[in-house]
């Protein structure tokens, strides 16, 4: 019996940009690419039915490693993303938001640990666009036991040891690399979230099945955070309470299933009395809007959640072949990146 043929790729590695109504993100974005010290690429832009005149702006473009996919409506991030990767080529898969910019060697950088065999992901260092001395995230996320999560050092100022790379947890959705054989083994985006949280059940569904991620902080990408929902919007609100269900269901033993109302309940008492004195997140989504929507945003997630749960139980034992990693070293994982409710209820 001989070996099979190495599988030959068109290009080294497929960028996917997922755009709804952003033409003004896109063409700083997409220059940055165009000044890449690499040429082996091709860059996927999936247009979520925009109506901002992005398609026409697009098509006129004459960068010959550009792919459009053009969809007729918002389909979310996840769907658009998969549908990027059903018409990629590339050896690797690079994921990057439209509303961020990027240095010259960002491709190069951020694909060079996927030739360890033993790497699968890759997140990169983030900061902010408009003050790029602060982290957005700084290797991946860190994870609270009832699914809900936060970029590591998000929100802090950029030090020496946010430089230093080896293995992370899970990349951020807003830039990441992986390896085209770990999407075609274990699936890429679920397709039910629509907006936020995606890229947690991605990363965690990969380190169930046995997946290894690697932090690049010499890869470092500029973003404008939450330019699509708003920061503290409604909307925003209650996709991430919502969707840690999905989360939950989806990836997490079932010890840590029935253990997770507590959490949230220690959770909600910390966020509650952060709403009361106006301080962190709760605080800034109480003084744009107020603490009664807030309580109503919650509610609604927490019903609509709930209510998933039927399918999202047919669905996990769907997945349950890619279950590598027991409880024991997810709870590993849960403590070497746990995420403290005070951190959740009074950071911003």
């Amino acid at each position: 019996m001989t070996d099979p043929e190495p599988r030959q790729y068109s290009v080294s590695t497929s960028v996917i940009i997922v755009n709804y109504n952003g033409r003004h993100l896109l063409k700083k974005c997409l220059a940055c690419l165009s000044l890449q010290d690499t040429r082996d690429f091709e860059v996927i832009v999936v247009d979520n039915g925009s109506r901002d005149g992005s398609v026409n702006w697009l098509q006129a473009l004459q960068y010959p490693w550009l792919k459009l996919v053009l969809l007729d409506r918002n389909t979310g991030f996840g769907i658009a993303n998969n549908r990027g990767f059903d018409v990629s080529s590339g050896e690797n898969i690079v994921i990057l938001n439209n509303d961020t910019e990027v240095q010259p060697d960002f491709i190069r950088t951020i694909t060079a640990p996927l030739q360890d065999p033993d790497i699968d992901m890759v997140a990169p260092l983030i900061v902010y666009k408009d003050n790029p001395h602060i982290v957005d995230k700084a290797g991946g996320h860190r994870l609270y036991p009832d699914g809900l999560n936060r970029g590591r050092a998000c929100g802090r100022p950029l030090k020496q040891k946010h430089t230093k790379p080896g293995s992370c947890f899970y990349p951020d959705g807003c830039a990441a690399a992986f390896r085209r054989s770990l999407l075609e083994s274990a699936g890429f985006f679920d397709e039910g979230f629509f907006l936020y949280g995606e890229d947690t059940e991605l990363g965690l569904r990969y380190r169930r099945f046995g997946a290894n991620c690697y932090y690049q902080p010499d890869a470092r990408v500029y973003h404008v955070h939450s330019a699509t929902a708003g920061k503290y919007s409604p909307q925003k609100a209650y996709f991430v309470e919502r969707n840690r269900y999905r989360i939950l269901f989806l990836c997490f033993p079932w010890t840590w299933i029935l253990l997770s109302p507590l959490f949230t309940l220690v959770r909600y008492g910390f966020q509650g009395v952060a709403a009361l004195v106006g301080i962190g997140s709760p605080g800034a989504f109480s003084s744009n809007h107020s603490r009664g929507e807030l309580l109503a945003t919650l509610y609604r997630a927490n019903r609509d959640g709930i209510r998933m749960i039927p399918d999202l139980l047919r669905t996990r034992k769907e997945r349950r072949h890619l279950f590598r990693t027991g409880t024991w070293r997810f709870t590993g994982f849960l403590f070497r990146h746990f995420l403290s409710p005070l951190e959740i209820a009074f950071r911003k």
